[in-house]
C-alpha cells in the first residue's frame, strides 16, 4: 500500500521504534496520529516535527478499550479514516518465573496483546469496508528465541502477537487488508538501555556485531506496509540472531 496520503496510528510513539516509525511514515507523505500513554512534551514535539497538518497527538492507555476508542475517534475526526495501524506500544521487565507476580503477567498481556486487540477491533471494520488497510504488530525476537532468562511473560505476550498476526492475516487476506508482524532483535532504545543489564556484552553475541537502531526497524515497518504480497507473516529483524 502506498504510504503517501494514508492515515496511520502509531502507538508507543514518543520514543524509540515508535518515534522512528512515525517520522518515516510522515517523510513518505503519510499523516500520522502519534500515541503514548500520556501526552508529553516529547509527543507534542514529535507531532509538530512531522510537518504542518501531518501530525496529531492522541494520548491514552492502549490497554483500555475506552481510551482506544478516543484515539480512533480523534484520528477519524481529523483525518477521516485510518489506513495503517502500527501496534508498537510496549513495556519490558526482567523477572524470573518463580518470582513473578500475577500482576506482572497481566500487565504484560494488557499492553501488548489487549492493546493490539483493542485498536484492531476499532479500526478493522472501516478498513474492511474500504478494502484497504495494513496492520503492523511489533513483536520481538523473544517470541521465538528468548535471549536470556526473566523474559517468560514478555516472550509469551510477544508470541501471542505472532499468533494473532498469522491467524488474522489469513482470515482477512482476501478482503483487501493485510496484517504483518515485525520482530526486532536487540535495538538501541531507552527501554532496552534501562532494562538490559550488561548491554555491551549482550551486543557482542549478535552476528552482525551491533545492535539495531530504531530506524532499522522503522524501515522494516515501511517495507511491510508497502509490500502488497506480504501478509500473515512476522519478519524477524535481528542482525542474524
Amino acid at each position: 500500500m502506498e504510504i503517501r496520503d494514508s492515515v496511520a496510528i502509531v502507538t508507543g510513539a514518543s520514543r524509540g521504534i515508535g518515534r522512528a516509525t512515525a517520522e518515516t511514515l510522515a517523510r513518505e507523505g503519510g499523516k500520522v496520529v502519534v500515541n503514548a500513554r500520556t501526552e508529553t512534551d516529547a509527543l507534542r514535539q514529535l507531532a509538530k516535527s512531522l510537518g504542518t497538518g501531518k501530525g496529531l497527538v492522541a494520548a491514552g492507555d492502549v490497554g483500555d478499550l475506552n481510551a482506544c476508542r478516543k484515539i480512533v475517534e480523534a484520528a477519524t475526526a481529523r483525518f477521516g479514516r485510518v489506513d495503517i495501524l502500527v501496534n508498537n506500544a510496549g513495556i519490558f521487565g526482567l523477572v524470573k518465573m518463580e518470582k513473578m507476580r500475577p500482576e506482572d503477567w497481566e500487565s504484560m498481556f494488557r499492553v501488548h496483546v489487549f492493546g493490539a486487540f483493542n485498536l484492531i477491533h476499532l479500526v478493522l471494520p472501516g478498513m474492511l469496508e474500504r478494502k484497504r488497510g495494513v496492520i503492523v504488530n511489533v513483536s520481538s525476537i523473544a517470541a521465538a528465541r528468548p535471549p536470556g532468562p526473566g523474559r517468560v511473560h514478555y516472550g509469551a505476550a510477544k508470541a501471542a502477537l505472532v499468533g494473532m498476526t498469522r491467524a488474522l492475516g489469513q482470515e482477512i487476506a482476501s478482503q483487501g487488508v493485510r496484517v504483518v508482524g515485525i520482530a526486532p532483535g536487540l535495538t538501541d532504545t531507552e527501554m532496552v538501555r534501562k532494562g538490559i543489564p550488561n548491554l555491551a556484552k549482550r551486543a557482542e553475541t549478535i552476528p552482525m556485531g551491533r545492535i539495531g537502531t530504531p530506524e532499522d526497524i522503522a524501515h522494516a515497518v515501511r517495507f511491510a506496509i508497502e509490500n502488497e504480497f506480504l501478509t500473515a507473516e512476522t519478519l524477524f529483524v535481528t542482525g542474524g540472531e
